[in-house]
């Protein structure tokens, strides 16, 4: 059977409907064994047309909306390289990166390699490598913490950790919204004058803005990094 045209309708669908999670964090298969896979289906339920699987070692899955509630068991719409779907939200587990001040870093798992670690937090291997005092070809070793975060987040030393609002007008506020880009849902506002946000990630770039995840008093978004500057 060709599943292509169900799951280009199926992906058009996803994504004009659904906001990206809040989060960054990927997430990871749990509970299936190799060589079975997580079954990813065209909508919540068993019910569903079957579309494709994940593997049991996947650790790159994206949750892009909110689950749903089928009988006795959640069920969440992803992505998973490129494929979009809907899978048991209790195979997925959030595999985060840790944070420690204002460092990112990845601690290495079994049958992971810095091409794989470098796509799921979009950088190159030359830019992890770098940021690791690592060659592009060296090797890593399980249980390995490997910084993630670029020279502009991991070397301020923790001297300057609070940011502030700039060039917003008085009667105006700064979007925060639930993702990179101001095609994502806008959240709250930041005040002309609000002070004490904290950088909390990677900034990603989005054409000529770069955009970084914050948290102001006890809410997290995203800003245009333009908006900001250091308040020490």
């Amino acid at each position: 059977m060709n599943y292509i045209k169900p799951l280009v309708i199926l992906g058009l669908f996803l994504s004009s409907q659904i906001s990206f999670a809040a989060d960054d964090c990927s997430y990871k298969v749990i509970k299936v064994k190799s060589p079975d896979t997580l079954t990813i289906r065209t909508g919540p339920g068993r019910n569903s047309q079957k579309v494709g699987g994940i593997p049991a070692t996947a650790n790159d899955v994206k949750i892009i909306g909110d689950a749903k509630q089928i009988r006795n068991s959640k069920w969440a719409p992803i992505k998973y390289n490129n494929i979009y779907g809907w899978v048991n939200r209790g195979y997925l587990k959030k595999d985060c990166p840790v944070i420690t001040k204002n460092k990112l870093y990845h601690v290495v798992k079994s049958g992971e390699g810095l091409y794989g670690i470098a796509r799921k937090y979009h950088y190159s291997v030359q830019q992890i490598a770098k940021w690791n005092n690592l060659a592009a070809n060296d090797g890593i070793s399980v249980g390995q913490r490997l910084w993630i975060s670029p020279p502009t987040l991991s070397s301020r030393g923790g001297s300057c950790s609070d940011y502030k609002v700039v060039n917003v007008k008085a009667n105006d506020f700064l979007s925060a919204r639930s993702g990179a880009g101001v095609k994502n849902k806008l959240l709250f506002g930041l005040p002309a004058n609000a002070n004490k946000i904290k950088i909390t990630g990677n900034e990603k770039r989005l054409g000529r803005s770069k955009w970084v995840p914050i948290k102001y008093l006890k809410m997290e978004a995203w800003v245009n990094r333009r908006f900001l500057k250091e308040d020490c």
